[in-house]
């Protein structure tokens, strides 16, 4: 099976509305799960993310002087990337921030034409609550197959058969009283 639960930055730069945008930095970073989409212009977020998030600005809020701030803040809180859109506020992105970008394997994306931030948001953010969706499906699914495995006869073996299939691991069961099953 070759789907992920996890949705990843390289994942979500392949969408439609990304497909302009450029990777300059941080480009060993770019399995970094992406949890969520969020629109900061503000350099302090200690209190404003809790990692994972994939951030969009375009850097109206941040004071002159701060975009490096802003970006080790993200860092720290372990934010998945920054995209920046590059027009009024960013003209280019500083060489210091490629550096610590580089240095961290985080990845700075640049939008050199506006894309309507609420559009991405929603798009990326469909894709996780699907994903979400189908984890919640296939608990439902396997939950089931379980309890239909318990009454069938030999169902200890059937079960550890179905958990070997879902889980791809060898399983081991050692009862007190009967011999060992290894699957």
């Amino acid at each position: 099976m070759s789907f992920s639960y996890n949705l990843t930055l390289k994942e979500v730069l392949k969408r439609p509305l990304l497909q302009n945008s450029i990777l300059v930095s941080g480009f060993d970073g770019l399995n970094r799960k992406v949890s969520w989409v969020h629109i900061l212009q503000v350099s302090k977020v200690d209190t404003l993310i809790s990692g994972n998030e994939m951030i969009l600005t375009t850097g109206a809020g941040l004071k002159k002087g701060t975009e490096i701030e802003f970006l080790e803040n993200l860092i720290k809180q372990d934010a998945c990337c920054l995209c920046i859109e590059l027009g009024h506020y960013f003209h280019n992105i500083p060489k210091e921030m490629i550096h610590i970008s580089n240095k961290h394997n985080f990845p700075l994306i640049v939008f050199n034409e506006t894309i309507r931030f609420i559009d991405l948001t929603q798009d990326i953010h469909s894709l996780l609550i699907n994903r979400k969706h189908k984890v919640l499906e296939d608990f439902i699914n396997i939950s089931r197959e379980f309890q239909r495995l318990t009454l069938s006869q030999d169902a200890t073996v059937q079960i550890l058969k179905l958990l070997h299939k879902k889980s791809h691991s060898n399983i081991a069961f050692l009862p007190v009283e009967k011999n060992e099953v290894f699957i």
